[in-house]
């Protein structure tokens, strides 16, 4: 299976999603929790794709993404090939979100994905204000938190799980 950027565990993309009817979408809903005075969550998209059907010569796989109703992207799918599509911008302003796959009119295969990952951007900027009991950021971290042991960022505890390292603490 041809790998692309994001480089997504096998296992994941080896496992996907279809509707039960060839005609029908992948529907995703979901409502923000956010209340009367607070900010509104803002959210950012990963679809990742990779279709293993098997195909007769003639058939083809395209997918048409809505969000809330919004024509989003659409996503021609290549045999064997992982792809991933992602948001550039936040979306925001909704209380109930609606993400929608469906197969295009010139597909011949429903809609098929194999992860879909939705980020809520959090927004720390009042963290950095200078207050008594709160800790200020000034140190310069650029780079890998935990490696090379080595260049381990100042201030951050890092266990090995799995042959992986993983921070434990700030």
């Amino acid at each position: 299976m041809g790998q692309n950027d994001f480089k997504l565990p096998a296992l994941v993309m080896e496992t996907s999603a279809t509707p039960k009817n060839a005609t029908a979408s992948l529907d995703f809903y979901w409502e923000d929790d956010y209340h009367n005075n607070e900010t509104q969550h803002q959210y950012y998209f990963y679809f990742h794709f990779a279709d293993l059907r098997k195909r007769a010569p003639n058939q083809t796989s395209s997918i048409n993404i809505t969000i809330n109703g919004v024509f989003w992207a659409t996503e021609e799918l290549l045999y064997a090939n992982a792809d991933s599509t992602c948001s550039d911008v936040p979306w925001y302003g909704s209380k109930k979100y609606h993400i929608s796959l469906f197969r295009t009119e010139s597909s011949s295969l429903p809609p098929i994905i194999n992860a879909l990952e939705i980020y809520s951007v959090k927004d720390f900027s009042s963290h950095h204000k200078h207050q008594e009991g709160l800790w200020v950021n000034s140190r310069n971290w650029v780079g890998d938190p935990c490696a090379p042991i080595a260049y381990k960022w100042q201030g951050v505890d890092c266990t090995s799980f799995d042959g992986f390292l993983r921070i434990t603490s700030v």
